[in-house]
């Protein structure tokens, strides 16, 4: 049998019988003291599988197989790991993992026995799925207790062909806990793995893949590989549910982001390193210092059809470093209390901040907003101490003036990041919290809206803009609202991840959809390239083997199982259900979450609730038309004569911004966003106007305004602007598990065109001007047929 990667992959129902049956092919990374008398931080080798058809413990209970994995000690003894499961239908019943030294003697490091089970239970099945787990013994307890949590990956090959090796695991001793990888042929059959025991040891863990072809390769440049928390698949969670679900998580959750926020800038895993790749200060990230750059710009790839999927491997890494470095923290607490800490390390996976929420309803979570946090901590001599810190999700203080000294203005100046800052630097984060509110409705939406769209690449467009409207209103003329700073603000790792969250939502919801080759967006690794595609590296996150992401290798749902997480709408559990229970569940939580107010329709107007029809405002504009970052603002109603008050006054609707940089005008390009009026319109309305009477309401209100680096434009000047009303069919789901399902556009020219900057011809709409004068057509997703 081969040595090499674990591959995941969906199966079909496990095998047709009375009982499902899991057998766990389990490598252990065992607690800082083993009962099998195995050293601390041992490293082994040549790992391989060892199948044996008298694998049965003979105690009387139903064992249906054991698993296990031989590895050769790197001074020479021979370890096997051995992981039995006995299974019921409801649950785990028995788990056995021992480590034989030796040809003879066996210990059993952990047991853990919630039932028994008689021997004739699987008489006659057969086995034809392997679920692997890589955990530690203390975790196997709370998985058995939870059972379905236990899940990460499986495969559907037959059992002769369904044991592999762990994942090679070494010991680094980088402050930062790095998992770092060396060059190594794509050869599975080729390469060797290692796996240690320093799950609980103070230093960090790396992985390094080496190949019996290289012997050399040791020598090559090392790197981080993005393989997040590499356990159990765990579901993040929405940030206020992780607080009282997960407390002890959510505790080193934030005793490891503080920490990480101290590391040194000049570490490749600080928190300044990992958020510089984002933007600035522009430069390679684990990558050659020579080479063909773009010293202008970071390696984000907004605006491309890749921007979702380069997100997910930033999103990975910095997920694995916090978790590691909470891991250690758990370590360093005193024997007494380090189980239940070591347990919570289990559950620690980036929280995400759903801005659509109903609930929350666009606030700004109070955890993000507080100066200072009550965490637990371990005290001197490992004993829990109760303490107060800088809360590490409010803000990040630079180290250094040289670290922002070849930032743009003020922000060359300002040491700690702000949400819309005054002109002295006083962050604001009231002023925010009352813009996301303000925007909440058309973001709510809009979100819903997003999700009928039937091409990923119209999907992803139109989240981006939401995405982008975000950004401004927590940035104001702070961090957030400039891409090349942005990722230093810690909400824009919860942001994101809700994001990531979206994306995962629609593969499960649409799965026969996903990128479609588009225009490139020049980044700093990838300057000159004419199209964006699946296949476009996404620099500069690597495998363990070295190559580089790319969008392939997140194509589908079931790619975030293999990464170690899921989200509630994207359940772990669920990874191994058959597709449809996925997308029907997902789909229903969609409906939930962001779907109009339920109302039962009577049989007279039953037509009418199914056929919903949007209102809707049509944005466009060059982003090179204005310098740096700018918001169009559109209101129902007359603006406020002060600019500072139209992100918060109740007339404003809905925002299309652009996020660029300060005093830099960003190449030409058209953008574009759908504002929803609808709500707007039938709260004034009434719930069934007609036609003429909504046409006239938004010609008689509808007015927009600009504001770029804080500071009002004068919107007749502007040569590319286009704002057009647009009615859309939408067809509403009649049952849970059902998306909307968008009909045609209709323009109405006579609303805007009598105002600056309101779309006049029918190339005003699908063509517009670009900032040389030249008409351009638009991307699917903006586009209208009439």
């Amino acid at each position: 049998m081969m040595a090499g990667s674990i591959a995941h992959s969906r199966p079909g129902p496990p095998f047709k019988g009375t009982f499902w049956v899991m057998t766990l092919a389990l490598v252990l990374v065992f607690p800082s003291v083993l009962a099998a008398g195995i050293p601390r931080d041992s490293v082994y080798d040549d790992v391989k599988p060892v199948l044996d058809s008298n694998d049965l413990v003979n105690d009387g209970t139903n064992a249906l197989v054991g698993n296990h994995f031989e590895a050769r000690q790197n001074h020479g003894t021979t370890i096997l790991f051995t992981v039995t499961v006995f299974v019921t239908p409801a649950q785990p019943s028995t788990v056995i993992a021992t480590a034989k030294e030796g040809p003879s003697t066996t210990t059993t490091v952990s047991q853990i026995t919630t039932r028994p089970t008689t021997k004739s239970t699987f008489k006659g099945s057969t086995l034809s799925t392997l679920t692997v787990v890589r955990s530690s013994s203390s975790s196997i307890l709370t998985s058995v207790r939870s059972s379905t949590s236990l899940i990460v990956a499986s495969s559907s090959r037959s059992s002769s062909s369904l044991f592999q090796p762990p994942l090679a695991i070494t010991n680094n001793q980088r402050s930062a806990g790095s998992t770092t990888s060396s060059a190594r042929s794509n050869s599975s059959s080729s390469a060797t793995s290692t796996i240690s025991t320093s799950s609980t040891s103070s230093t960090s863990s790396r992985i390094t893949s080496t190949s019996t072809s290289s012997p050399t390769s040791a020598a090559q440049p090392t790197f981080v590989a993005a393989v997040g928390a590499e356990t159990v698949c765990v579901e993040r969670l929405k940030i206020e549910d992780m607080q009282t679900q997960r407390p002890d998580s959510f505790n080193l959750l934030l005793l490891a982001w503080g920490e990480l926020q101290l590391t040194s800038e000049t570490d490749d895993l600080s928190f300044y390193q990992l958020s510089r790749i984002h933007g600035a200060p522009f430069g390679p990230w684990q990558m050659p210092e020579q080479g063909n750059y773009n010293w202008e710009v970071g390696y984000c790839t907004h605006h491309s059809v890749i921007f979702l999927t380069w997100h997910r491997p930033f999103l990975l890494l910095l997920e694995q470093t916090i978790y590691r470095k909470a891991r250690e923290i758990a370590n360093r607490f005193s024997a007494d209390v380090r189980p239940k800490y070591q347990a919570a390390v289990n559950g620690l996976r980036l929280p995400y901040w759903d801005w659509s929420d109903p609930n929350t309803q666009s606030h700004i979570p109070t955890i993000v907003t507080a100066a200072t946090v009550s965490v637990t901590q371990p005290g001197a001599n490992g004993a829990p101490v109760v303490t107060t810190i800088p809360n590490p999700l409010k803000s990040y203080t630079f180290q250094s003036a040289d670290s922002i000294a070849t930032f743009w203005q003020n922000f060359a100046r300002w040491r700690t990041t702000l949400r819309q800052p005054t002109s002295d630097g006083v962050t604001q984060e009231d002023l925010a919290d009352r813009t996301l509110q303000n925007g909440y409705t058309n973001r709510r939406q809009s979100t819903y809206l997003a999700f009928s769209q039937g091409r990923y690449n119209d999907f992803a467009a139109s989240i981006e803009s939401i995405h982008d409207e975000v950004h401004a209103a927590v940035g104001g003329q702070g961090h957030m609202t400039y891409v090349p700073y942005s990722a230093y603000d810690p909400i824009f790792w919860l942001h994101h991840c809700n994001m990531d969250r979206l994306m995962a939502m629609y593969q499960s919801a649409q799965p026969n959809t996903f990128i479609e080759p588009g225009n490139s967006v020049a980044t700093f690794a990838n300057p000159s390239s004419q199209l964006d595609t699946v296949d476009t590296p996404l620099y500069p996150f690597r495998h363990r083997d070295s190559s580089w992401w790319t969008s392939q290798n997140v194509s589908t749902v079931n790619t975030v199982f293999s990464l170690s997480y899921g989200y509630p709408e994207v359940p772990c559990p669920l990874s191994f259900s058959n597709f449809d229970t996925l997308r029907n569940h997902t789909i229903t939580e969609i409906n939930r979450l962001y779907g109009p107010a339920p109302v039962a329709p009577t049989k007279r107007d039953v037509k009418a609730y199914q056929m919903r029809q949007e209102w809707q405002a049509k944005i466009v504009i060059d982003q090179a038309e204005l310098l740096g970052s700018f918001t169009v603002f559109l209101f129902l109603g007359t603006p406020p004569t002060d600019p500072a008050h139209w992100a918060t006054c109740p007339t404003m609707i809905g925002t299309l911004a652009h996020l660029g940089s300060p005093e830099k005008r960003m190449y030409s390009r058209v953008i574009g966003t759908h504002v929803v009026l609808t709500d707007t319109v039938h709260e004034n309305l009434g719930p069934n106007p007609t036609k003429e009477q909504v046409l006239n309401y938004i010609r008689e209100n509808i007015n927009w305004a600009i504001l770029s680096g804080g500071k009002p434009v004068n919107v007749p000047q502007l040569h590319t602007l286009r704002v057009t009303c647009v009615s859309t069919e939408v067809t509403m789901p009649t049952c849970p598990n059902e998306l909307p399902k968008k009909g045609t556009d209709t323009y109405h020219l006579e609303v805007t065109a009598g105002k600056p900057g309101g779309s006049k011809s029918d190339c005003d709409v699908n063509s517009p001007f670009q900032i040389d004068g030249k008409r351009v057509g638009l991307p699917s997703h903006i586009s209208i047929t009439k």
